[in-house]
């Protein structure tokens, strides 16, 4: 439906600029949600992941890349 289609568009907004680090206070008001419960739940349903589980998820990732050099890193991928 469109209303589906609007909130994945803006969940998808909401997902890039977490991961820019914005704070959520802050995306999901300029995400157009009205509150902040209701971008917890859309995103919690549409990811299965909380917003700030996601965070810490980016950041853990962002640590491990940091801490493991690249050419070990490729080789524990093949």
């Amino acid at each position: 439906s469109v209303h589906r289609y609007i909130i994945q568009k803006r969940l998808v907004m909401a997902k890039q600029m977490l991961s820019q680090g914005t704070p959520s206070s802050e995306v999901y008001q300029h995400c157009g949600f009205g509150d902040y419960s209701n971008f917890y739940r859309a995103f919690k349903s549409e990811y299965q992941i909380s917003p700030k589980d996601y965070v810490a998820r980016l950041k853990e990732s962002a640590y491990r890349e940091d801490v493991v050099p690249r050419r070990i890193r490729e080789q524990m991928e093949k």
